[in-house]
């Protein structure tokens, strides 16, 4: 099974000893999000989705992507807190 395509700000945040976290780290984290999807949407087809999921921590927003069937048609935002 393919995996969907995914942007995920903590992605950004992970480092070879781990996730590591600073409101610093954590700005930059989303800066490199949105720079990510500018750059996907710039290159995508008309016809591209989005689809941003936003919840808590913990909800099963990741798990719920992961079981979502892969299309070169649809990229998730997969967001905690997009508002912080």
């Amino acid at each position: 099974m393919t995996v969907p395509t995914t942007i995920n700000p903590d992605d950004f945040l992970e480092t070879p000893e781990g996730r590591v976290w600073t409101v610093e780290r954590n700005e930059e984290a989303w800066r490199l999000s949105y720079a990510a999807l500018e750059r996907t949407l710039e290159l995508a087809p008309a016809s591209m989705r989005v689809v941003v999921v936003c919840g808590i921590q913990g909800a099963g927003k990741s798990t719920w992507i992961a079981s979502q069937p892969a299309s070169p048609f649809t990229i998730y935002f997969d967001a905690a807190l997009p508002g912080v």
